[in-house]
């Protein structure tokens, strides 16, 4: 059983912040063996926190955004995302630059469904109804026909 001064100094230790310098005396004032303080039972990971902070910040959309980027071409496959980019979501639909006429055709007629259901089980919270395609605006090699 530990000692007495240990529980206390472990209840305090939880209701107030860490400061290594007090706790290194109330280690030596206690005879406490652990070099370490108690863990926090209150203690969250980052990545369970990071969401909620994007968004009171106003930048959830962008890192949504950067979700969907990091997963291109792991989706899509090398040769169309060489040819493509995702540029921005709108309610539910996904905007994808293109960089030729003939992509685009290609793309809206043989690979839009395919192309959505490998997005929606890639990344199924960023809740992707539908894709667009349309030729890039910022693309000096985009020709347009």
């Amino acid at each position: 059983m530990p000692p007495r001064g240990h529980t206390l100094l472990c209840i305090a230790m939880r209701n107030t912040k860490f400061n290594r310098g007090a706790w290194e005396l109330e280690r030596e004032r206690f005879r406490i063996e652990r070099s370490d303080p108690p863990p926090d039972e209150k203690v969250e990971p980052v990545g369970a926190t990071v969401p909620a902070v994007l968004k009171s910040m106003g930048l959830e959309r962008e890192w949504r955004q950067h979700a969907v980027t990091e997963k291109w071409p792991e989706v899509v496959g090398p040769q169309i995302a060489a040819q493509t980019r995702p540029a921005f979501m709108n309610r539910g639909v996904l905007t994808v630059y293109v960089s030729h006429p003939a992509w685009l055709s290609d793309l809206q007629r043989f690979h839009r469904n395919t192309i959505l259901e490998r997005l929606q089980r890639a990344l199924p919270k960023e809740n992707i109804r539908s894709i667009r395609f349309q030729i890039s605006p910022n693309d000096p090699t985009a020709e347009r026909g």
